[in-house]
């Protein structure tokens, strides 16, 4: 089961570049599947100590965060 966003690489070399940030990227080359490997270790580990938020929960602290502004406003 593939942990990255890169599952089908080949297609996603002739897409146009995108770049976000302040600063190009380092590298546009797709990560190797050690890449993949570290970094559901890291996400397992912040699992383990309770630090890691899925997308459900981001867009709940997004959503609490936004509706506490517009009431101090």
């Amino acid at each position: 089961m593939p942990c990255c966003a890169w599952s089908s690489r080949g297609s996603n070399l002739k897409q146009p570049q995108r770049h976000y940030g302040m600063t190009s990227p380092i590298s546009l080359a797709p990560p190797k599947d050690v890449d993949c490997i570290h970094t559901q270790k890291v996400v397992e580990v912040m699992k383990a100590f309770g630090v890691f938020e899925d997308e459900e929960e981001l867009n709940h602290s997004s959503n609490l965060a936004a509706n506490s502004l517009q009431h101090s406003i």
